[in-house]
């Protein structure tokens, strides 16, 4: 086993209703580690781990998105050691480049550790690099490895040189993916790294199937780099068409129509079916080297619908990643 990833929250500065700000959880084996602790993920955690199980955190800062729900979850620590189910204090990984790293030891129940870019950290299996930021604040990017697998979670951050060595041979890399040209006048924005990625070549091709809302600026900036949104028009094999080994998946069901996929924050109608995307799925001939599926929101699901659509494209396109290693 190598280890797995869990989306908890993904909202910038607030999140939406029944949703959560930054968090993602790392299971490895016998050991979970939380990144990022943004307003709601407390909750949204318990989904997937009892609070008390939770061996570490480690943040990229200390940004109330991406920290939010830290005291709280100290205070899951001290009842769960009060009442015997934890045993030890929880350690809590952040900079100690200003005086936030004090809060992160609460009494005897969690415990602050320093992170910087010269020491590697050690967490059960898992094995921590980092990486210096951009940012109005500090802010670390970080490496995690386990055997022969690599995931890179950027955070926060303008571009920088120092991305590219961070986030070299990784097998996952979370990042933001806007592609404005310009965010506040800063070409470097973290609203625009995918903009630098196409002008610098390094990636091969974008396509993003099933937009039905753009404004001007980002038509012209799809035009200016070639980048492919097939309209509803154009056939699955004229979608996958061109495309190269290595290929990552980034399915949003919010690309289905709310017909198909009523449990979604953001309804836009016009979408696409269920078959549609699993013609598209079905019609790709190169080696998938990762995939996520994100944007469901099951308290507007209705009868399970949209979760029993994401499990099928889970499925299929872990088959096909399974039959095409």
């Amino acid at each position: 086993m190598t280890f797995k990833i869990t989306t908890i929250g993904w909202w910038g500065a607030y999140p939406d209703a029944n949703e959560a700000s930054s968090g993602y959880l790392i299971k490895s084996e016998d050991y979970s580690v939380l990144i990022d602790c943004g307003s709601g993920v407390l909750s949204r955690l318990q989904n997937y781990i009892a609070l008390q199980d939770l061996d570490a955190v480690v943040l990229s800062h200390y940004h109330w998105d991406h920290v939010a729900d830290i005291g709280c979850l100290q205070y899951a620590a001290r009842i769960a050691m009060d009442l015997g189910r934890r045993e030890n204090p929880l350690p809590i990984y952040g900079h100690a480049e200003d005086d936030n790293l004090k809060g992160l030891t609460y009494l005897q129940y969690s415990q602050g550790h320093a992170i910087d870019t010269r020491t590697p950290l050690r967490l059960g299996n898992l094995s921590f690099r980092f990486g210096r930021n951009v940012h109005p604040d500090p802010c670390f990017s970080m490496r995690v490895e386990k055997s022969n697998r690599t995931f890179v979670y950027i955070a926060d951050t303008e571009y920088t040189d120092n991305l590219i060595e961070i986030a070299r041979g990784a097998d996952l890399l979370l990042c933001e993916s806007s592609l404005y040209d310009e965010y506040q006048g800063n070409r470097y924005s973290h609203a625009c790294p995918f903009a630098r990625i196409m002008e610098d070549n390094l990636a091969v091709r974008l396509i993003q199937a099933g937009i039905r809302t753009a404004n001007t600026h980002q038509r012209e900036q799809a035009e200016k780099f070639g980048m492919n949104i097939p309209d509803f028009s154009v056939s699955p094999d004229e979608v996958v068409s061109g495309l190269e080994d290595p290929l990552y998946i980034s399915l949003d069901l919010d690309v289905l129509d709310p017909a198909f996929a009523p449990g979604v924050s953001h309804y836009e109608p016009g979408g696409l079916s269920t078959r549609q995307v699993l013609d598209i799925i079905h019609r790709i001939d190169v080696r998938i080297v990762g995939a996520d599926i994100v944007e469901y929101n099951p308290s507007r699901d209705i009868n399970g619908l949209t979760a029993m659509t994401a499990a099928k494209f889970v499925k299929e396109i872990g088959s096909m990643m399974i039959n095409n290693p």
